[in-house]
């Protein structure tokens, strides 16, 4: 429970201000998703939004609705505005789910949406007959993570589900890239690649610096 606490705690910083140091470094192409977990006995969305090897926006919602995603996405956007008022990405690839098509043409008008290209494969696959051996290994990459499975999903009120969630996104773009690998690498971890920002050989440090009076802090 004290790591747990510890990780929510994290939760409560921008994701997207911590992790990406200056306005220019916001990404123009996206990459969104719907991850569907449990959430206390009941069927819970997790919008994701990722860019360049980063989480950038992590939201829980109980509905899959125009109205709940657009609510849900609307977290990375004002996030994003508030580091750029003029924020705009050039494209976002999607699973083609129309309600996540919906809410980032209401959020961001003119963005351009892409077909991922799992489910591309997959309409594809569904077409004709298809192998379920690479259809299982293919999801077994796709998988956001093993935190909702090792959990058996989220047990916890909206606010304390979804600063999990977030603290660990934010985990995932600071924690440094494995040292055992033997390779060089010109950064530390996902967030210094994004940003080329990093305050500590820390990584903890290097996050709580970064996440100073909220991620507002262009430095």
């Amino acid at each position: 429970m004290f790591w747990l606490r510890q990780q929510q705690r994290l939760g409560r910083y921008s994701i997207v201000g911590t992790t990406v140091r200056t306005p220019e470094a916001l990404p123009e192409h996206l990459a969104a998703d719907e991850h569907h977990t449990h959430w206390r006995g009941e069927k819970g969305y997790i919008a994701t939004t990722a860019a360049k090897g980063c989480l950038l926006g992590v939201a829980l919602t109980d509905q899959a609705s125009d109205k709940s995603l657009t609510a849900a996405y609307g977290v990375f956007q004002k996030e994003a505005i508030s580091l750029d008022p003029s924020y705009q990405p050039e494209t976002v690839n999607t699973d083609g789910w129309l309600s996540t098509q919906n809410a980032f043409a209401a959020l961001f008008p003119g963005i351009v949406t892409i077909l991922c290209f799992l489910h591309g494969f997959l309409k594809v696959r569904d077409r004709g007959r298809g192998e379920h051996e690479l259809h299982e290994r293919i999801w077994e990459i796709y998988r956001m993570t093993r935190l909702m499975y090792s959990g058996r999903g989220l047990h916890g009120n909206h606010t304390a589900s979804e600063r999990r969630l977030r603290g660990w996104a934010l985990m995932v773009n600071f924690v440094p890239y494995a040292h055992r690998s033997n390779v060089q690498r010109a950064h530390r971890c996902p967030a210094h690649q994004l940003s080329n920002k990093c305050y500590s050989e820390n990584w903890l440090e290097n996050l709580l610096v970064s996440a100073s009076m909220n991620g507002k802090s262009w430095v």
